[in-house]
């Protein structure tokens, strides 16, 4: 029997790469002989670099960047060489990651993403020619304002007084001025590897969707929309090309919610293609291949809900797994109800991976020695039947 385990991370207990290796010690419990082709994947969040950088040969780059709160914190990318120049590799959590921060400490109304921009800015530095960003798991909503604050652009309000770059502040933008952004962008190929598929405004939109997540009341939830709309409408000067209906045009494109609204101001201002992280992630570590030679494929989730299927680790590997007929077993440190329309979906089964009575802390604390139980309970299953016997198979 082969099995291809490709989960996500499980976020604040265990990295992709972890989560793959306590699958795969469950499987070998029973069996050590069975071949298991662990691919760690990320949708674009959290992991992401770590995920792409051994599959391309990348080389870590660590600096210092500034953090939600404005304050310096380490962070890291990575660079390799391509037939079409030098490529970056950059996780938006690593410069502004809700994981990384005290919750208590975060003021989502004064969350910035500056950190992002510099990391940009030391990937040109570091001649870039293109750059591959992450999207997800980030704790600021502030539309990718500060990113390009830390870029060069400029905020101004109704009577040209220039702008503290902020959520908070940002309401009353009126005009951004790009005279000073980074000229090197204009060289430069952005993709932005999106784990939602959300746009900037609305009912499904960035603030309404993802800030109350970062500890958003509804009332700050309404004045982050009426932040993301006057940036959304907002004059543009100083750039190359005329943006104003480009600003509008590029919040209804799917992946413009993504990271509090950096997706949009990515596309809108940096000229990037938004794209579904699992399926650029999934085409650069050949995962089709992989599935396509596998008996059975194991993947994980911390929290597997209704947002499993759009964008995420878990939808996207069950659209190759049902192109290939493969059967695709999801492990979840918590399966919410609405999950079940992911058997739908390709999913052939949901199995919980905490099985006695526990607190956030102490799932956490479990979630490797959970994760090897869980997988060495389902092969023992799969050992009495196993896929691809069709005499006696069992439907998963």
């Amino acid at each position: 029997m082969r099995i291809v385990i490709a989960p996500d991370s499980m976020k604040g207990s265990l990295r992709a790469d972890e989560v793959a290796a306590a699958l795969a010690a469950g499987v070998h419990r029973v069996d050590p002989h069975i071949a298991c082709h662990l691919i760690p994947l990320s949708d674009g969040g959290e992991g992401f670099t770590a995920a792409l950088a051994p599959a391309m040969a990348a080389r870590i780059v660590h600096t210092s960047v500034t953090n939600p709160l404005g304050e310096p914190w380490p962070a890291a990318f990575a660079i390799c060489e391509r037939p079409t120049g030098r490529l970056a590799l950059i996780e938006t959590a690593q410069a502004v990651g809700l994981d990384r921060l005290d919750n208590a400490k975060l003021d989502i109304l004064t969350a910035t993403s500056y950190g992002l921009g510099e990391l940009i800015g030391a990937a040109l530095d570091h001649g870039a020619r293109d750059i591959l960003i992450g999207l997800g798991g980030s704790a600021t909503n502030d539309g990718g304002a500060g990113m390009l604050a830390a870029l060069g652009a400029k905020f101004y309000d109704a009577h040209g007084a220039p702008l503290q770059v902020r959520p908070h502040d940002l309401r009353a933008c009126r005009t951004i001025d790009l005279t000073d952004l980074d000229s090197r962008l204009a060289n430069v190929r952005i993709r932005a590897a999106c784990d939602v598929t959300n746009a900037l405004l609305g009912p499904a939109g960035a603030a309404a969707t993802f800030a109350p997540q970062k500890g958003a009341s509804q009332p700050e939830v309404a004045d982050l929309e009426a932040m993301l709309t006057a940036l959304c409408h907002a004059r543009v000067i100083g750039a190359t090309v005329e943006l104003g209906s480009q600003l509008p045009r590029c919040a209804a494109t799917p992946g413009a919610g993504a990271a509090g609204g950096i997706g949009w101001a990515l596309c809108a201002f940096l000229r990037a293609s938004a794209e579904a992280g699992i399926t650029l992630v999934s085409e650069i570590l050949g995962l089709a291949s992989a599935i396509a030679g596998a008996d059975v494929v194991f993947t994980a989730e911390g929290a597997i809900d209704a947002q499993s299927a759009m964008g995420k680790v878990i939808g996207g590997l069950a659209q190759l797994c049902a192109r290939y007929d493969r059967p695709l077993i999801a492990f979840g440190g918590r399966i919410e109800p609405e999950a079940a329309a992911l058997y739908d979906a390709g999913v052939s089964a949901l199995m919980p991976i905490v099985t006695r009575p526990s607190t956030p802390a102490q799932a956490r604390n479990h979630a490797r020695a959970n994760l090897t139980a869980a997988a060495e309970a389902i092969t023992r299953i799969l050992r009495i039947a196993p896929p691809g016997d069709n005499e006696h198979k069992i439907a998963l």
